[in-house]
């Protein structure tokens, strides 16, 4: 029943995110946020080491009807090289401040596409097992 929910609910968000993200722009990296991540990760001889790791976080701009926006992503990117990289945003022209670098894409692997996958899986199996079906 969850998963029916699950599924509907990204159903419904592709559906409103479709509808009010119809318009396109050019966004150009002008800003480039360095930070770096350390953790201790648990080895296989039960010792710790340090990770560290460094993420790029964008500042976009882009301009819509003569109107200059910054759009901060959560995204990463490569590295500082990637300034001055243009990318195609998609924005919601009645509030063209609300802007993704991601184009909306349909839910993949849908309940009924899995479900059904599901029982192909089984029914083979059982015929397999049975001695009904046999692979040459």
């Amino acid at each position: 029943m969850a998963r029916v929910r699950q599924r509907k609910g990204a159903q419904k968000e592709y559906e409103d995110t479709v509808r009010r993200y119809t318009g396109t722009t050019m966004m150009k990296v002008v800003w480039i946020e360095e930070s770096v991540n350390e953790r201790w990760e648990q080895q296989e001889d039960g010792s710790e080491q340090l990770r560290r790791e460094t993420v790029y976080l964008p500042t976009y701009e882009y301009t819509v009807n003569g109107k200059t926006y910054r759009y901060a992503s959560r995204q990463t990117v490569s590295g500082k090289r990637e300034l001055g990289r243009q990318v195609v945003g998609y924005y919601d022209p009645t509030r063209p401040d609300r802007i993704t670098e991601n184009k909306p894409r349909k839910p993949v692997l849908g309940g009924m596409v899995f479900f059904m996958f599901a029982a192909f899986l089984l029914w083979f199996g059982i015929m397999s097992f049975a001695g009904m079906l046999s692979i040459s």
